[in-house]
């Protein structure tokens, strides 16, 4: 089994496919059967953690960049988390650049905003942010699939 995703110049397109890959080329008009089974986990996520609940995206393609403001809500959890112990952490790879992160309380929970810059477009850059206490997760993980178009360098 295999799963793509297919570059898509917006959100909204259905651009993730899954396949099976076959080990060996079948022959013209040869037959083949399959079988397969779907399960799903009824476990809820874990809601002793920050969970993501919406993602803003700004785009400046004259500058190469790309703002994002993703907003986590806090955990079900009463127990109240020292500020000085939280901080975001943000990672991009393929040659993208994180810059300007800002960390902020909200009545719901806390903002992580950021800029990811690319040096070098057209390209597509993997973007990752969770929450960090004390070293360690206690947020989801937060991904985006930046995709700049060779034409437009929009995303």
């Amino acid at each position: 089994m295999r799963l793509l995703q297919i570059p898509s110049i917006d959100e909204y397109s259905d651009n993730v496919v899954a396949g099976w890959e076959l080990a060996n080329t079948p022959e013209a008009g040869s037959r083949y059967e399959f079988a397969y089974q779907l399960v799903w986990d009824g476990k809820e996520p874990d809601t002793n953690q920050f969970r993501v609940v919406s993602t803003t995206v700004h785009a400046n393609p004259r500058a190469n960049e790309t703002r994002f403001t993703v907003e986590y809500a806090k955990p079900e959890s009463a127990e109240t988390i020292p500020v000085d112990e939280l901080r975001p952490y943000v990672a991009a790879n393929q040659g993208g650049q994180v810059k300007d992160i800002q960390f902020a309380p909200t009545e719901r929970g806390w903002l992580v905003s950021f800029t990811i810059f690319d040096p070098t477009p057209p390209q597509t850059i993997d973007v990752s942010c969770v929450i960090l206490r004390r070293d360690r997760f206690c947020s989801e993980k937060w991904l985006y699939l930046l995709i700049l178009n060779a034409f437009t360098g929009r995303n």
